[in-house]
């Protein structure tokens, strides 16, 4: 069967000319755009932007998360983005992904450089004084292993720096 596809194909190409057959190939090619995910950071947020959307343009919608048809997703974390990417099959597509910067890691990065290090903490609790101590420690590492990758990660994650 594939060798009679391949003549047909082949017969096509050397009988016409680019402008009858090339607009047919094009429409057996498709350049999807990826699936563009934002994350907010919190359902409070998410809600916020499901507010200033039409409700018509909505086409599934997990509370935390919702996607658009324009394929978009706004959701407050990426676990809470598979959902929508489930429900509509854009599990295999190819994704972007942007994550909104929040307060908590704009001012982790503005004191994070300050003079006098520790004494700009005094609103710290010991135990995230010991956490800022561990991340200030990784970051001046010149190789991390993987379980310190992991918490270098999930901190940045948690801070918004990604």
């Amino acid at each position: 069967m594939s060798a009679i596809a391949a003549f047909g194909f082949g017969a096509l190409v050397y009988t016409s000319t680019p402008a009858n057959w090339g607009s047919a190939i094009s429409d057996l090619i498709n350049f999807d755009d990826p699936v563009l995910i934002v994350i907010v950071g919190s359902p409070e947020l998410v809600d916020s932007v499901r507010k200033a959307i039409s409700p018509d343009r909505i086409v599934a919608d997990t509370g935390d998360a919702f996607a658009l048809r324009s394929r978009r997703i706004v959701a407050a974390t990426t676990e809470a983005a598979s959902g929508p990417l489930n429900q509509l099959g854009w599990i295999d597509d190819p994704l972007d992904l942007v994550a909104m910067s929040n307060d908590r890691g704009r001012q982790w990065e503005q004191n994070r450089n300050t003079p006098g290090g520790r004494r700009n903490q005094r609103g710290l609790s010991d135990e995230e004084r010991e956490r800022a101590d561990l991340i200030a420690g990784l970051l001046r590492k010149p190789t991390l292993n993987s379980a310190e990758a992991g918490v270098l990660l999930r901190h940045m994650d948690a801070t918004g720096q990604f």
